[in-house]
C-alpha cells in the first residue's frame, strides 16, 4: 500500500508541476495539455479529492517505510502546489474587477434582483458541474448567418427578468480553431454571468480543416454584427 502511495503522489505531483510548466514539443504537448488542464480547472476538487485518497491510504499502511515517508513528501509538494493554484483562481477576480473597471461604460447598474444570485453561492462553484439555475433561459442554435450552414449558429443565455441595456458577452470556444463546440465550454463563466444580468452569446463557427484561412475570423465577425 505504501508503493501505491507512493506511486499515486507522484503522478499527481507530475500533472501539477504540468499544469505550471507545460512541455510545449510534439508529440507530448497534446498529453501535457491533456493532464494539465483539469489540474488548473478543477484544483480546488482535486485538493480535496487528494486529501481523502491519502488518509485512506494512510489507513492501510500507505504512510509506513521508506515508501511511505517518501509519499507524504512527495505529495505534499503536490498539495502546495494544487493550494496555489486554488489562490491564483481566487485572484482572478481582481483582474475581472480591474479590467472591467477600466473599460468605459461601466460600472453597469442593475436591478436588485440581479445583484446576487439567489441559488447557492459556494455550491455553484464546488460541484464544478455546470447546471442553470431555475432563473435563466436559454435560447439555442439561433442562425446569425442566413445561409443553412449548421456551424453559423448561436446560443443566448440570459436571465428571464426583463433587462434593458444589459452588457453583452460574446464567448468563442477554444480549440485552435480546429475543434471544439458552443454547447462544451464556458458554461460556469456564462450562468453566472447571466444570472447577475448579463446576455450571454456564445457562438460556433466552421472548423478547419474543411474551414481554411479566413473563414474562422469572417463568421466571428459576422456573429459580432449580429449581436
Amino acid at each position: 500500500m505504501a508503493l501505491a502511495n507512493l506511486i499515486f503522489s507522484l503522478l499527481l505531483t507530475l500533472f501539477v508541476v504540468i499544469a505550471f510548466v507545460p512541455i510545449r514539443r510534439d508529440p507530448i504537448t497534446g498529453w501535457c495539455f491533456s493532464v494539465g488542464w483539469p489540474v488548473s480547472e478543477f484544483a480546488g476538487q482535486i485538493l480535496v479529492l487528494d486529501g481523502i485518497i491519502v488518509l485512506a491510504l494512510g489507513t492501510f499502511g500507505g504512510w509506513r517505510g521508506q515508501f511511505g515517508e517518501t509519499a507524504i513528501v512527495v505529495n505534499g509538494l503536490a498539495f502546495l502546489g494544487l493550494a496555489v493554484l486554488v489562490a491564483l483562481g481566487f485572484a482572478a477576480r481582481g483582474v475581472v474587477a480591474r479590467a472591467l473597471a477600466a473599460t468605459p461604460g461601466f460600472p453597469v447598474t442593475v436591478t436588485a434582483d440581479h445583484r446576487r444570485p439567489r441559488w447557492g453561492r459556494w455550491w455553484r462553484v464546488a460541484r464544478a458541474v455546470p447546471l442553470p439555475s431555475r432563473d435563466l433561459a436559454i435560447k439555442k442554435n439561433i442562425a446569425y448567418l442566413d445561409d443553412g450552414v449548421k456551424a453559423h449558429r448561436l446560443d443566448i443565455i440570459q436571465s428571464k427578468i426583463t433587462t434593458t441595456n444589459a452588457p453583452v458577452m460574446l464567448y468563442v470556444h477554444g480549440g485552435a480553431w480546429v475543434f471544439g463546440d458552443k454547447r462544451e465550454q464556458g458554461k460556469p463563466m456564462m450562468f453566472e454571468l447571466a444570472a447577475r444580468g448579463w446576455v450571454c452569446v456564445t457562438v460556433n463557427y466552421r472548423l478547419s480543416p474543411k474551414a481554411t484561412w479566413p473563414d474562422h475570423i469572417v463568421d466571428v465577425k459576422a456573429a459580432i454584427a449580429w449581436v
